[in-house]
């Protein structure tokens, strides 16, 4: 397990490895603490000032990454749920969707207690319960963690005093030979996590176990989703107005037959009148006749 730079947690080494998960995930042997220091998280920091530093290098930080790598940059949320935001945005392309990376790894964890339990100095249980909180900062556990469960390798990239991007790779991935690209995180004032995109080798979909899903694709499938979305939409918006249409035309001809209808009855009375009128009229002539 490597340790990011300014990590307080301290190892010191032991013959024993530590315990291989029951489902033949296979780890990079990791060495048992004798005077672990609690897995600290920024919790008690100025909130307002989480990226000040990072905002003061992230330009310089995105233009090398994009010229030495051809790397973006993709800003995660900053509440405290950066770490799973930034996983979820390379495992699903949401980072809305950190909650369930967040209550997966957590559980993970759980059921793997006894190789993630040595490194905590507190009781085990409070700590996954800690975790599991909503703007609960992740560490480099959770990254262990996290790595094992999708099955990919995970790099963090940060910036260096030097004008140069270090990259450190804290987990290899677990099956020799299979392709699955790696989960990029970039690491900024050690404290804040954002999403690193290779805009040539989408990512999105790797590592869920989901049949058929080819990353390259899930664009292509997206903008196809979309595109066939909108027609409906169209289709159906169209036929709403016609349907409208219809109906105004329909209340239209009802008032003119009623307009109509009107205007003959009135007709019809008019003509009834004038018709009583003339009689009325010949009856007066003849009885003044005789």
């Amino acid at each position: 397990m490597r340790i990011l730079p300014g990590e307080q947690t301290k190892y010191q080494a032991n013959s024993q490895p530590a315990t291989t998960p029951t489902h033949g995930i296979r780890r990079t042997p990791t060495t048992r603490s004798t005077s672990i220091v609690k897995c600290r998280d920024v919790l008690n920091g100025n909130r307002d000032g989480v990226l000040n530093k990072a905002a003061n290098d992230v330009t310089r930080f995105t233009h090398r990454l994009r010229k030495d790598s051809n790397l973006e940059v993709k800003s995660m949320g900053a509440d405290g749920n950066c770490l799973f935001r930034s996983v979820a945005d390379q495992i699903y392309g949401d980072q809305e969707m950190h909650d369930q990376v967040r209550e997966r790894c957590m559980n993970y964890m759980s059921q793997e207690r006894d190789h993630f339990g040595p490194f905590v100095d507190e009781d085990f249980d409070q700590y996954i319960e800690r975790k599991k909180r909503d703007r609960c900062f992740g560490n480099h556990l959770e990254i262990q963690a996290i790595g094992e469960i999708y099955n990919r390798p995970v790099i963090i990239y940060q910036w260096k005093d030097d004008d140069a991007v270090e990259e450190i790779k804290l987990f290899e991935g677990a099956v020799e030979g299979e392709d699955n690209p790696p989960i990029r995180l970039s690491y900024h004032d050690k404290n804040h996590y954002n999403s690193i995109i290779d805009p040539d080798n989408p990512s999105v979909g790797v590592g869920l176990g989901l049949p058929g899903l080819h990353p390259m694709g899930v664009e292509k499938e997206m903008l196809n989703y979309v595109a066939e979305e909108s027609m409906n939409e169209r289709i159906e918006h169209d036929m709403m107005k016609l349907t409208q249409m219809e109906s105004e035309a329909n209340e239209t001809e009802d008032m003119m037959n009623e307009m109509i209808l009107e205007q003959s009855m009135r007709e019809a009375e008019e003509r009834i009148m004038r018709e009583s009128q003339i009689e009325y009229m010949n009856q007066m002539y003849q009885s003044r006749r005789t």
